[in-house]
Protein backbone atom coordinates (compact mmCIF):
# COMPACT_ATOMS: atom_id res chain seq x y z
CA UNK A 1 0.00 0.00 0.00
CA UNK A 2 2.54 2.32 0.87
CA UNK A 3 5.15 1.83 -2.47
CA UNK A 4 1.60 2.41 -4.37
CA UNK A 5 0.82 5.50 -2.64
CA UNK A 6 4.60 6.52 -2.19
CA UNK A 7 4.66 5.95 -6.25
CA UNK A 8 1.78 8.40 -7.17
CA UNK A 9 3.09 10.96 -4.50
CA UNK A 10 6.06 11.11 -6.53
CA UNK A 11 4.94 11.03 -10.49
CA UNK A 12 2.35 13.99 -8.59
CA UNK A 13 5.48 15.98 -7.50
CA UNK A 14 7.05 15.25 -11.15
CA UNK A 15 4.27 17.02 -12.18
CA UNK A 16 4.77 20.02 -10.00
CA UNK A 17 1.92 22.88 -9.12
CA UNK A 18 0.04 23.16 -11.97
CA UNK A 19 -3.27 22.75 -10.69
CA UNK A 20 -2.33 26.05 -8.98
CA UNK A 21 -0.82 27.53 -12.67
CA UNK A 22 -4.18 26.86 -14.32
CA UNK A 23 -5.85 28.71 -11.16
CA UNK A 24 -3.40 31.24 -11.39
CA UNK A 25 -4.35 31.83 -15.39
CA UNK A 26 -7.81 32.54 -13.87
CA UNK A 27 -9.38 28.98 -15.25
CA UNK A 28 -10.26 28.20 -12.02
CA UNK A 29 -13.58 26.61 -13.39
CA UNK A 30 -11.42 23.99 -15.08
CA UNK A 31 -9.61 23.17 -11.71
CA UNK A 32 -13.17 22.57 -10.34
CA UNK A 33 -13.63 19.51 -13.16
CA UNK A 34 -10.60 18.44 -12.57
CA UNK A 35 -11.16 18.08 -9.12
CA UNK A 36 -14.81 16.57 -9.71
CA UNK A 37 -12.99 14.18 -12.69
CA UNK A 38 -10.43 12.58 -10.13
CA UNK A 39 -12.86 12.66 -7.26
CA UNK A 40 -15.39 10.95 -9.38
CA UNK A 41 -12.45 8.33 -10.63
CA UNK A 42 -11.20 7.65 -7.16
CA UNK A 43 -15.05 6.86 -6.01
CA UNK A 44 -15.78 4.64 -9.18
CA UNK A 45 -12.07 2.79 -9.02
CA UNK A 46 -12.78 2.18 -5.60
CA UNK A 47 -16.16 0.52 -5.94
CA UNK A 48 -14.51 -1.71 -8.46
CA UNK A 49 -11.18 -2.09 -6.61
CA UNK A 50 -11.76 -2.72 -2.83
CA UNK A 51 -14.25 -5.96 -3.59
CA UNK A 52 -11.63 -7.41 -5.59
CA UNK A 53 -8.54 -5.67 -4.03
CA UNK A 54 -9.03 -4.66 -0.77
CA UNK A 55 -6.48 -2.45 0.84
CA UNK A 56 -4.37 -2.58 -2.21
CA UNK A 57 -7.22 -1.35 -4.28
CA UNK A 58 -8.06 1.20 -2.47
CA UNK A 59 -4.11 2.68 -2.90
CA UNK A 60 -4.78 1.92 -6.30
CA UNK A 61 -7.84 3.97 -6.63
CA UNK A 62 -6.33 6.70 -5.00
CA UNK A 63 -2.56 6.79 -6.62
CA UNK A 64 -5.16 6.45 -10.16
CA UNK A 65 -7.22 9.64 -8.88
CA UNK A 66 -4.06 11.49 -7.81
CA UNK A 67 -2.23 11.13 -11.33
CA UNK A 68 -5.51 12.01 -12.88
CA UNK A 69 -5.86 15.13 -10.47
CA UNK A 70 -2.12 16.18 -11.81
CA UNK A 71 -1.95 14.53 -15.50
CA UNK A 72 -5.33 16.61 -16.25
CA UNK A 73 -4.67 20.44 -15.15
CA UNK A 74 -0.60 19.89 -17.19
CA UNK A 75 -2.85 18.66 -20.36
CA UNK A 76 -4.90 21.87 -19.72
CA UNK A 77 -1.95 24.17 -19.21
CA UNK A 78 0.14 22.48 -22.55
CA UNK A 79 -2.58 22.44 -24.93
CA UNK A 80 -5.00 25.35 -24.35
CA UNK A 81 -2.85 27.92 -22.53
CA UNK A 82 0.65 27.05 -24.48
CA UNK A 83 2.64 26.98 -21.15
CA UNK A 84 4.76 23.94 -21.02
CA UNK A 85 5.90 23.39 -17.25
CA UNK A 86 8.33 20.53 -17.69
CA UNK A 87 10.79 22.89 -19.20
CA UNK A 88 14.29 22.04 -20.31
CA UNK A 89 15.76 23.28 -16.51
CA UNK A 90 12.67 20.55 -15.38
CA UNK A 91 14.36 17.63 -16.87
CA UNK A 92 17.58 18.42 -15.87
CA UNK A 93 16.84 18.21 -12.34
CA UNK A 94 14.38 15.52 -13.03
CA UNK A 95 17.05 13.61 -14.68
CA UNK A 96 19.49 14.48 -12.11
CA UNK A 97 17.05 12.87 -8.94
CA UNK A 98 16.62 9.75 -11.09
CA UNK A 99 20.26 9.18 -11.34
CA UNK A 100 22.16 10.23 -8.25
CA UNK A 101 19.00 9.48 -5.49
CA UNK A 102 17.06 6.57 -7.63
CA UNK A 103 20.02 4.61 -9.48
CA UNK A 104 22.74 4.98 -6.57
CA UNK A 105 20.15 4.06 -4.09
CA UNK A 106 18.97 0.99 -6.04
CA UNK A 107 22.66 -0.24 -6.54
CA UNK A 108 23.84 -0.14 -3.06
CA UNK A 109 20.10 -1.65 -1.68
CA UNK A 110 20.79 -4.05 -4.01
CA UNK A 111 24.53 -4.60 -3.10
CA UNK A 112 24.59 -4.11 -0.07
CA UNK A 113 20.81 -4.08 1.74
CA UNK A 114 19.96 -1.68 3.84
CA UNK A 115 21.63 -1.14 7.35
CA UNK A 116 22.25 2.26 8.58
CA UNK A 117 25.80 2.38 7.16
CA UNK A 118 24.54 1.68 3.34
CA UNK A 119 21.85 4.40 3.99
CA UNK A 120 24.69 7.06 5.02
CA UNK A 121 26.96 5.98 2.11
CA UNK A 122 23.80 6.60 0.24
CA UNK A 123 23.19 10.15 1.68
CA UNK A 124 26.69 11.01 0.93
CA UNK A 125 27.45 10.01 -2.61
CA UNK A 126 23.85 10.81 -4.15
CA UNK A 127 23.64 14.44 -2.56
CA UNK A 128 27.53 14.76 -3.74
CA UNK A 129 26.50 13.53 -6.92
CA UNK A 130 23.33 15.38 -7.37
CA UNK A 131 25.05 18.63 -6.10
CA UNK A 132 27.92 18.16 -8.68
CA UNK A 133 25.23 17.67 -11.64
CA UNK A 134 23.28 21.41 -10.31
CA UNK A 135 26.38 23.39 -10.00
CA UNK A 136 27.70 22.21 -13.44
CA UNK A 137 24.11 23.13 -15.14
CA UNK A 138 24.27 26.43 -12.85
CA UNK A 139 23.55 28.57 -15.84
CA UNK A 140 21.86 26.26 -18.02
CA UNK A 141 19.30 26.28 -14.49
CA UNK A 142 19.53 29.90 -13.89
CA UNK A 143 20.97 29.47 -10.48
CA UNK A 144 22.16 32.74 -10.25
CA UNK A 145 18.88 34.71 -9.75
CA UNK A 146 18.24 32.19 -7.07
CA UNK A 147 21.32 33.09 -5.28
CA UNK A 148 20.26 36.26 -5.30
CA UNK A 149 16.93 36.33 -4.23
CA UNK A 150 18.44 34.71 -1.52
CA UNK A 151 21.36 37.09 -0.84
CA UNK A 152 18.88 40.12 -0.83
CA UNK A 153 16.68 38.45 2.02
CA UNK A 154 19.94 37.77 4.17
CA UNK A 155 21.18 41.26 3.42
CA UNK A 156 17.52 42.76 4.33
CA UNK A 157 17.68 40.48 7.81
CA UNK A 158 21.33 41.87 8.53
CA UNK A 159 21.01 45.71 8.24
CA UNK A 160 17.67 45.27 10.71
CA UNK A 161 15.34 45.22 7.83
CA UNK A 162 12.27 42.89 8.00
CA UNK A 163 11.45 40.48 5.62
Amino acid sequence: VVAILAGSALLGSGFGSVDILLVMAGKSVWSLWNSAAALTTNIVLNLILIPEMGINGAALAWAISRIVSNLLPFLEMRSMLGINPMSRGWRTVTGASLATFGLIGLGLRLAFGTGLGVVAVYVLVAATAYLTIIWRQRRHLDLAAFTGMIGKRLGSRTRGGTV
